[in-house]
């Protein structure tokens, strides 16, 4: 694993590029969306991410690949979460400016607790199914 220098030209560059980005983000001419608003901006995140990983390569993360494993179970299952929790948590919390973090931790804490059951009990035995089934042809 390489380590990190702190005036490595590439991470100056990487700062550098950051600094563009948030310039970026405050300019009026990007309010707004679709390519011509937010395209470049989105390249050079891109391009950020590209030299970070060139330069100090991609570490290995066991939530990340977990994460990964439950991902399509998560988004088939994120907006049926979505949608119960708002028809049966009460307006007023939902609501509540001052809760902003904290109902995205609960949106993702039960978001992916539900995904990654229905990733044991649906799409697992599935998987291995298709397994079997493939090895015998």
């Amino acid at each position: 694993m390489k380590s990190i220098i702190i005036l490595d030209k590439y991470f100056l560059y990487s700062i550098l590029l950051v600094v563009i980005s948030f310039v970026f983000i405050k300019h009026p001419i990007f309010d707004g969306h679709g390519v011509l608003k937010w395209g470049f901006l989105s390249f050079i995140i891109l391009l950020i991410l590209l030299i970070i990983e060139n330069t100090y390569g991609i570490a290995k993360s066991n939530f990340l690949f977990w994460l990964g494993e439950i991902s399509y179970s998560l988004y088939l299952t994120h907006i049926i979460i979505l949608e119960f929790i708002l028809k049966h948590i009460t307006p007023e919390i939902w609501n509540n400016p001052n809760l902003g973090m904290s109902k995205i931790l609960f949106y993702l804490a039960i978001s992916i607790s539900f995904s990654y059951l229905v990733y044991l009990l649906v799409e697992k035995p599935f998987i291995n199914l298709g397994k079997k089934l493939i090895t015998k042809l």
